[in-house]
């Protein structure tokens, strides 16, 4: 696609929006109005207005709300890239990514350990790190690692810390909305005990 002709086209006929990034198929704008349809239309109708050479015929727009947003999304993608192959089979994994002032925060995790793996991803991490630096410059870099038992996020735990039912996991206590996980007995605050009968 041609990135030079995409920028321009959008930036010069839609206020307030900037195009950080046009890849092979992805065409990435950063918009505060991304929810608003009038902006959203006059996106895609300057898209549709350049001839068939200059883009894709399939392609995804990728709307993020500032900068900081896109360069974190995109250092996503480059790192998971980067260590799709070296992660421990049948575990849950997660990279997360974050922005704040000046300072890039990298946090890699994984529920499971392997033989070398957690080697293999510091590893395949740091030789990404060029790559990420060159979308966003960080003046301070934070890298943390947390692998096996406990390995989660701790976006994970914030969702539970914050009484999120979304995050629930039913089958991880068969009695819920039980409190303790057990069938009977006091405490459970899913069927409070009736009234005795005389």
């Amino acid at each position: 696609m041609n990135e030079s002709r995409i920028r321009h086209a959008i930036e010069s006929s839609v206020p307030n929006v900037t195009v950080p990034e046009v890849t092979i198929d992805t065409v990435h704008v950063i918009t505060s109005d991304k929810n608003n349809r009038r902006t959203m239309s006059a996106i895609y109708a300057a898209l549709h207005s350049l001839d068939e050479n200059d883009i894709a015929y399939a392609f995804r727009l990728v709307c993020h709300k500032n900068e900081p947003s896109w360069a974190a999304s995109r250092i996503k993608d480059i790192l998971e890239n980067a260590t799709r192959h070296e992660w421990p089979r049948n575990f849950h994994h997660e990279i997360d990514v974050s922005i704040y002032g000046s300072t890039l925060s990298i946090h890699a995790s994984s529920c499971g350990d392997a033989p070398g793996c957690s080697e293999r991803i510091r590893k395949a991490i740091d030789d990404a790190l060029p790559a990420c630096r060159r979308i966003f410059p960080a003046g301070i870099l934070r890298m943390s690692y947390n692998f096996g038992v406990g390995g989660y996020p701790s976006s994970v735990f914030a969702a539970h810390a914050n009484g999120s039912d979304e995050d629930d996991d039913v089958s991880s206590n068969p009695n819920w909305p039980s409190r303790t996980g057990n069938l009977s007995g006091g405490g459970r605050g899913n069927n409070p005990p009736g009234s005795s009968r005389r």
